[in-house]
């Protein structure tokens, strides 16, 4: 409970000073497609990057001339697909179906980009931060050429549901009117902590990793 009144005390003293008045917060929504993919040894060979997706809200102010943070609410969609499955018969001379197993899983993720920005009507960005995220759940799914897809919710026993990593992105963003402007953002994310807790991948352990192309608007709360 005095954790929570010190931050409460920071946010408000902050939310009165000069700093916070000048700094042109603004708000932004975004969505776009990515590629994610799990990424370390000895998996390397048998996992294949798919394209899902994320989505979410923005917040971002001004620290001093071209530096501001973006903070990120984002609902993003993880995924990997691993090497197809050959289903012979019993004579083991005729494939009777090529199965593709993949797993997607969905994180609540809370990125912190520290940027740097140029230019005066059109701006250009350059970011670096981390992110923390929440593993929501993971499906399982195995569909084939002539099998119908097979999707299984997975029990979350061995795998971590808290994800760290680091976050760098790319932005620029145009001017619509006064307040409202359109951006475009790249956002790449690579954990640092390990997806899984099994004995094999506490020796070689696996990271999520993901690159978004984001589209979004944002509006100015001050101007």
């Amino acid at each position: 409970m005095k954790n929570i009144l010190i931050w409460i005390i920071i946010i408000f003293l902050f939310a009165r000073s000069e700093l916070f008045a000048q700094s042109l917060p603004n708000i932004s929504i975004f969505y776009g497609p990515n590629l994610t993919t799990l990424k370390g040894a000895p998996f390397n060979d048998r996992l294949y990057t798919i394209s899902r997706s994320l989505v979410g809200v923005s917040y971002q102010f001004q620290i001093k001339n071209n530096y501001s943070i973006r903070t990120y609410l984002a609902f993003e969609k993880k995924g990997v697909r691993q090497t197809d499955l050959i289903l012979l018969d019993t004579s083991k001379t005729i494939i009777l179906d090529i199965l593709t197993p993949k797993s997607k899983f969905n994180y609540l993720s809370v990125p912190i980009i520290f940027n740097y920005t140029v230019g005066k009507k059109v701006k250009y960005a350059i970011g670096i931060g981390g992110y923390a995220a929440y593993l929501i759940n993971i499906k399982d799914i195995l569909e084939g050429l002539n099998t119908p897809k097979i999707t299984t919710k997975r029990e979350l026993l061995v795998n971590n549901r808290l994800d760290l990593g680091l976050s760098f992105s790319s932005s620029i963003a145009i001017p619509i009117s006064k307040r409202l402007s359109g951006h475009v953002n790249l956002l790449y994310n690579r954990g640092i902590r390990s997806f899984a807790k099994t004995s094999i991948t506490l020796e070689n352990p696996v990271y999520t990793s993901s690159a978004n192309l984001l589209f979004g608007i944002s509006y100015s709360i001050l101007h």
